[in-house]
């Protein structure tokens, strides 16, 4: 193939994934917080709770989602839904979600008050070692 032939292709190529790029909303897409807050609690509130301040009960051991970057949530779940970052703890939930859902997910535990979480009294050699730092 010409060196012409090669760069024409390209173009094409780059030409014809423009409408694909285009049909993907972003983080800045406008967003519908009363869908993402029930497809939040369908599919993320077991582990992250009803309001995203991480759960389950007691020990809320899974991650707060409450307040943190819109941008930053729609990278991360955008990233679980197409397989770029993969964690068994979600079994798969991501990649049911379709655009609109990461979209609306997103913006609706950005919007959540990230709440002061509960005081635990740190181990005697935790606080040592903390020392030590």
């Amino acid at each position: 193939m010409t060196e012409r032939k090669r760069w024409l292709a390209g173009c094409l190529s780059a030409l014809l994934s423009l409408p694909l790029a285009a049909a993907v909303p972003g983080p800045d897409a406008p967003a519908d917080l009363a869908r993402g807050k029930a497809m939040a609690q369908k599919m993320c509130s077991r582990c992250h709770d009803d309001d995203g301040n991480g759960g389950p009960r007691p020990n809320r051991s899974y991650p707060k989602l409450a307040g943190l970057d819109r941008e930053y949530l729609y990278k991360q779940i955008y990233d679980l839904k197409t397989q770029r970052r993969r964690n068994p703890a979600t079994n798969g939930r991501g990649e049911e979600l379709s655009a609109a859902d990461v979209v609306n997910v997103s913006a609706w535990f950005a919007a959540q008050r990230m709440s002061a979480g509960e005081q635990t009294l740190a181990d005697p050699r935790q606080r040592e070692r903390g020392r030590q730092l």
